[in-house]
């Protein structure tokens, strides 16, 4: 995540396309994400699609689980 926001400003609009990499995923991964209501857009027309860089990053961290915990028996 650091990567992300790492010398960058945060309210940077990124296109799907460039979100993809970041995020390690396709771009039409990218779009169900989007048509899912799980990851937040601007959409600047009709067929425009952004995401803010600081969207990207705090959904990210959402994403993060804690560890399970592992019994030894």
């Amino acid at each position: 995540v650091v990567a992300l926001s790492k010398g960058v400003e945060p309210d940077e609009l990124l296109t799907i396309d460039e979100s993809a990499p970041l995020l390690k995923l396709s771009p039409k991964s990218v779009y169900k994400l989007i048509d899912e209501g799980k990851l937040p857009v601007v959409r600047m027309s009709a067929r425009r699609l952004r995401i803010r860089r600081s969207s990207l990053v705090s959904w990210l961290e959402r994403q993060e689980i804690a560890p399970r915990k592992r019994s030894f028996r």
